[in-house]
């Protein structure tokens, strides 16, 4: 079908909406009607007749359904991604699309209405190079290294045996057996486990804790009461004694401590908590630059109802009012992330960013290190969010953010580098694929005159 051919009308429906009410001529639609109904008729068994071989008249009454219905979709299909390019709009960069057919009509034309719901219009002139201002970096002390250090220890408390009774924050051996209430036989028998005893936490029955404190080595308890353990609240008796008390203490800063953390000695050890620790200060100065990067970016659109994009976005809600009522009382805060989502997809779509194989392995085998699972393991767990798009979704608004972060023009406000610019680079950031810096869109322009 010629796009020429094509009529097409555009009504803008306000907030991100259009319809596109489209008219195929009769005559399109004829000569389509009877190439449909040749290939139908070439198929078509009637008793009396051979295969192929019945009148016109006798196949189109019998077809006639089917024809419309095939002729239709078939018209539909040629003439949808004509009618888009007519008012230039790309199926690629569309966050919705639905269509509303009507009858062929008695004239012989066919009309159809397509309702696309569009990505908000970006402009690479504002958001390349986007100035933010953020505090200066939190640099790493040497007091800040020992606090780190001395955490770890502290968690890394070491049981050492006393006499004396068991006190809270002590660790505890004891071994027992459990019986379920009026029960003679129990259901774990002469069982050996350790307890610490906090302050802010059960044993196992309500009653133990307090039963276990001032009991020394050898002595005996024997306790009733409703499980802390699950739901059910069931009555258990635990009758059993105590092995051995052992208080917790600090371990001492040495080089054998060291090496439980990975560290050859000491000075090795506090060397990789001060990486660790400029790591975690790059983290939260990239994350102040994106929050002001997100802020930014939603500044640049013009929105128009934020009860729309969140009604569009939460879905139908009849039948669970309260969820609905919940949202809406919310609306600018819960509206605020979908439109950061909504401009980085714009972003992402008009720079040509593209989410390759490669992509969403490295993201998988980065969720398998965070999680110590292996990477099999993780792509069967993630395996409908890879088949329906949603993790390559979601790696495209990073690789956007990547590319925003990498030209952003960044300002410091306090310490030494107050008021301090940061050069924006000339080349595209790495792993953004179609990402053009100012100067070479620039160079580009000029090429073009």
């Amino acid at each position: 079908m010629e796009a020429n051919k094509i009529e097409t009308r555009v009504n803008d429906l306000g907030n991100m909406k259009k319809e596109l009410v489209i008219n195929i001529p009769a005559d399109e639609v004829g000569k389509h009607r009877e190439k449909v109904l040749g290939a139908m008729a070439v198929r078509l068994n009637i008793k009396g007749f051979r295969k192929g071989k019945v009148p016109k008249d006798i196949a189109e009454k019998y077809l006639s359904v089917a024809v419309e219905e095939q002729v239709m979709l078939d018209m539909i299909h040629e003439s949808m991604s004509d009618a888009l390019e007519q008012n230039g709009l790309d199926a690629k960069a569309l966050r919705g699309m639905n269509f509303y057919l009507n009858p062929i009509s008695d004239d012989g034309s066919l009309e159809y209405k397509i309702w696309v719901t569009l990505f908000p219009e970006v402009d690479p002139e504002k958001y390349m190079g986007i100035e933010v201002s953020v505090d200066e970096p939190r640099q790493v002390t040497d007091q800040d290294v020992d606090a780190r250090i001395e955490e770890l220890r502290k968690e890394a408390l070491e049981p050492r045996e006393k006499d004396g009774a068991v006190e809270v924050g002590d660790l505890v051996n004891i071994t027992y057996s459990r019986y379920e209430e009026g029960q003679d036989t129990p259901v774990l028998a002469d069982f050996s486990t350790a307890l610490r005893i906090e302050e802010d936490k059960g044993l196992l029955i309500e009653g133990l804790k307090e039963a276990m404190i001032g009991l020394k080595k050898g002595e005996e308890f024997d306790v009733t009461g409703p499980s802390i353990l699950g739901q059910d609240r069931k009555v258990y008796r635990i009758k059993g004694k105590v092995d051995k008390v052992s208080s917790l203490v600090v371990p001492e800063l040495t080089d054998e401590l060291a090496h439980k953390f990975g560290s050859d000695s000491v000075d090795t050890w506090k060397e990789n908590v001060r990486k660790s620790l400029k790591a975690e200060a790059e983290k939260e100065q990239r994350e102040r630059i994106e929050a002001e990067i997100r802020k930014k970016i939603v500044e640049m659109v013009s929105w128009e109802d934020d009860r729309a994009i969140l009604q569009e976005t939460i879905g139908d809600t009849s039948g669970n009012d309260a969820v609905y009522d919940y949202f809406f009382s919310k609306v600018e805060e819960t509206v605020k992330p979908i439109k950061e989502n909504l401009v980085l997809d714009a972003i992402g779509i008009k720079e040509g960013i593209e989410v390759t194989e490669d992509d969403l392995d490295s993201e998988l085998q980065g969720i398998a290190a965070r999680t110590g699972q292996p990477v099999p393991y993780i792509r069967a767990q993630y395996r409908e969010q890879i088949e329906n798009g949603t993790m390559a979704h979601d790696i495209l608004r990073k690789k956007a953010m990547d590319m925003l972060v990498r030209y952003a023009n960044v300002i410091t406000t306090t310490g030494d580098a107050k008021g301090q610019q940061k050069d924006a680079p000339s080349q595209a950031p790495d792993g953004v694929d179609g990402a053009d810096s100012p100067d070479n869109k620039a160079d580009k322009q000029e090429g073009d005159q």
